[in-house]
């Protein structure tokens, strides 16, 4: 029984706290409007003014039975973007024996119409370190991405890979490098391969 009384009661103070972020108005023309606020999401339909501060979905109801659905967009969304081409995506380093540290750089254009941000860059292991500018790349400008790979206890195939955040319409860019790491040879054991 007290469970029943503690569902019930559960249950009715969730439906009363998502009730509390619906305001219901009426406009001057006598349209009534429902406005779900949601964080710092607010829409009016009186004035077809609406302010967005998150990524919520704001969904509002008129009078005339239209319901009308709104996903915000960020303010940058419409603008220009950062656009980002590589000479190349991918290096192999071929073969080369374990210990090895291996470097490439590759070299990108800030395609877009507005400075490139490279935010950060993040190998995929801890033997993978890259190095980016950190300065905004003007638009036809290029820039470059230092990648060394240290192939230390790293026998056979390796791929590796380096993945940028960026001010791109994509967000994220991912580099690959790939090498053959021979094995070297231990005094007290057996050769990996």
């Amino acid at each position: 029984m007290k469970r029943n009384l503690l569902l019930v009661v559960t249950l009715l103070w969730a439906f009363t706290a998502c009730d509390s972020k619906s305001k219901e108005s009426q406009t001057e023309n006598g349209d009534t409007t429902a406005t779900v606020v949601a964080g710092n999401t607010k829409e009016s339909a009186a004035n077809n003014n609406t302010e967005n501060n998150n990524n919520q979905t704001v969904v509002s109801t008129t009078g005339e039975n239209k319901t009308e659905s709104t996903k915000p967009t960020n303010e940058n969304d419409n603008g220009p973007k950062a656009s980002i081409k590589f000479e190349k995506m991918t290096h192999d380093f071929g073969e080369i024996t374990e210990g090895t540290v291996a470097k490439h750089t590759f070299t990108f254009t800030n395609s877009g119409d507005v400075p490139l941000v490279v935010k950060s860059a993040r190998g995929s292991c801890g033997c993978t370190v890259p190095d980016w500018p950190k300065e905004p790349i003007a638009p036809g400008k290029t820039g470059e991405i230092k990648v060394q790979f240290n192939s230390q206890g790293k026998p056979g195939t390796q791929a590796k890979t380096v993945t940028l955040t960026t001010n791109t319409a994509a967000g994220t860019e991912v580099l690959n490098i790939k090498a053959q790491v021979k094995a070297v040879a231990k005094v007290n054991g057996p050769v990996k391969k």
